[in-house]
């Protein structure tokens, strides 16, 4: 798929059609830069002032550390939602929501079960709005090969609009049959309740959000790891809690995985010649403190500028639309 700044290959876009509100960039204003773009969802990853007034402990140090590094960190970001579904359903939409038409119907045998199974775990709204999500048509509008990097969360463990899948919890699906076969039975349950076999898949996504791009197009990878949100399965140095305490447990799961965040970032921003953009962003806080129930961690790396609009305050369903009209030369997808 060829995509300059002119011109825009819109037959991928079929899969998308069904949505009447996606700007896909197609009035020759994007922009020639085609840099990777990771999208990592840190699961009840508390804000920094959340982390420091309700646990005790200032992560400053960490935030200083992205900016070291050139990225935007948003010290008052906000979401609209306290919980993974619509929370993250607003992000990859921004302010508008996708609605089904009323004949629609599913497309593939298998989503028939997969919208089954993951009904029960979070209303169906929120994942149909996750899986066909404004943010993917756009990349793939924009030309870039698409990558769901899956947890075990139903509505983000697996995307048949994505170009490629990868899940790493209990072996990795690259195919939607077997991913089904194990989210739909027992060893789903089995392995959730595995401290070792959580501890493996949140390792594994990790290295594999620095796995290579063999496409020759750019990637647009959207990761979604369920951490520091329990179970709680490490210490802040990586071996299993011996803690009983609840915020002796999370804060220990949560300055392991920020010390992972930094080496991931220390890792894609060194792996290529041109540097990807790297957003890392938490769907919701803890959920101890109703004070900071709207509050996010947000921050973004964009490479070789500082693109303006940019705001300390920033909401997460703005957040995307911000990045599109900013570095990809985009109009905005507000409707």
């Amino acid at each position: 798929m060829n995509v300059t700044a002119a011109t825009l290959d819109t037959k991928p876009l079929d899969r998308f059609l069904w949505r009447k509100d996606v700007p896909i960039c197609a009035d020759g204003s994007v922009s020639a830069r085609k840099r990777d773009v990771y999208l990592v969802i840190l699961d009840q990853y508390a804000s920094i002032d959340e982390f420091r007034a309700v646990f005790g402990v200032d992560n400053t140090p960490f935030v200083k550390w992205l900016e070291s590094r050139g990225f935007l960190v948003a010290g008052r970001a906000t979401t609209r939602f306290n919980h993974t579904g619509p929370s993250v359903a607003d992000l990859l939409n921004g302010v508008t929501r996708p609605v089904r038409q009323e004949h629609w119907q599913p497309r593939d045998p298998r989503e028939v079960l997969n919208t089954a199974v993951a009904e029960v775990f979070s209303p169906m709204p929120d994942c149909v709005a996750i899986r066909e999500n404004r943010t993917l048509a756009r990349f793939t509008g924009l030309g870039y090969h698409t990558v769901n990097l899956g947890s075990w969360f139903p509505c983000t463990r697996y995307n048949a609009l994505a170009d490629e899948n990868i899940n790493v919890y209990a072996g990795e699906f690259r195919e939607e049959l077997s991913a089904i076969v194990y989210q739909s039975t027992v060893a789903r349950l089995m392995y959730v309740r595995d401290p070792e076999g959580l501890r493996r898949g949140i390792l594994r996504e990790f290295d594999a959000l620095t796995r290579k791009n063999s496409t020759g197009a750019p990637t647009f990878t959207f990761a979604h790891i369920i951490c520091p949100h329990s179970p709680y399965v490490f210490d802040r140095f990586g071996a299993p809690p011996t803690a009983t305490e609840y915020k002796d447990l999370y804060v220990g799961q949560y300055q392991f995985i920020t010390e992972q965040v930094k080496k991931l970032v220390a890792r894609l921003q060194s792996a290529q010649a041109e540097q990807p953009v790297i957003i890392i962003q938490s769907d919701h806080g803890s959920n101890t403190d109703t004070r900071y129930f709207n509050r996010v961690f947000s921050a973004v790396f964009v490479p070789d500028s500082r693109p303006s609009g940019w705001r300390d305050n920033i909401p997460a369903s703005e957040l995307l639309d911000w990045l599109f009209s900013s570095f990809f030369g985009c109009a905005s997808a507000h409707l």
